[in-house]
């Protein structure tokens, strides 16, 4: 089983990204909202899968997922033209516990028709936390319930500072927020 540390997140874009995103995890995925998720065993490990839009998605998985889409897809060594798995380097995740979701939506902004307070589990919203973007996502990682937040990697430290900063360094549940995985 893999560690916290290994999870990565990876990316399928495309026009035929919602027919791999099938082929890897199944029927269910196609039945998926936009910002909606869900958690699912690819290649023997877990992984949790967010939908984007129509035809992209956002995976958190241990391993490569190339590799396993080339096994899994009928064509061989190939994905269908057009699509795309792969990681950004501009983008990093911050993974707090689920007691940060209640304070953190008090200070984030959003526009409709997205809404963060109350964000049910296996939902994402995108918003704005003073001047940094970010998606912020519920979902369970290892069955324990957490808020992962996803931003541009030069805003990374940026982030962790506003959340840590709430009353001097404590976070805004009293907790430190160093952006440490779980």
């Amino acid at each position: 089983m893999a560690s916290e540390q290994d999870l990565q997140l990876w990316d399928i874009t495309g026009l035929d990204g919602l027919q791999v995103a099938r082929a890897l995890f199944g029927q269910a995925i196609g039945q998926l909202a936009v910002f909606q998720s869900m958690e699912t065993v690819l290649n023997g490990q877990a992984c949790s899968v967010l939908r984007l839009c129509d035809r992209n998605f956002r995976i958190v998985y241990p391993g490569n997922i190339n590799k396993v889409a080339l096994s899994k897809i009928a064509r061989p060594n190939a994905l269908p033209v057009g699509v795309q798995i792969q990681q950004y380097a501009w983008l990093k995740r911050v993974v707090l516990p689920i007691e940060f979701l209640s304070p953190l939506t008090e200070r984030l902004t959003v526009r409709a028709p997205h809404r963060v307070k109350n964000l049910p589990n296996h939902q994402a919203a995108p918003a704005q936390l003073d001047d940094i973007a970010i998606l912020i996502w519920q979902h369970p990682i290892k069955e324990k319930p957490v808020v992962e937040l996803h931003v541009a990697a030069n805003r990374r430290d940026n982030l962790i500072a506003i959340v840590s900063s709430k009353e001097g360094n404590r976070s805004l549940t009293g907790q430190t927020a160093t952006g440490q995985r779980l």
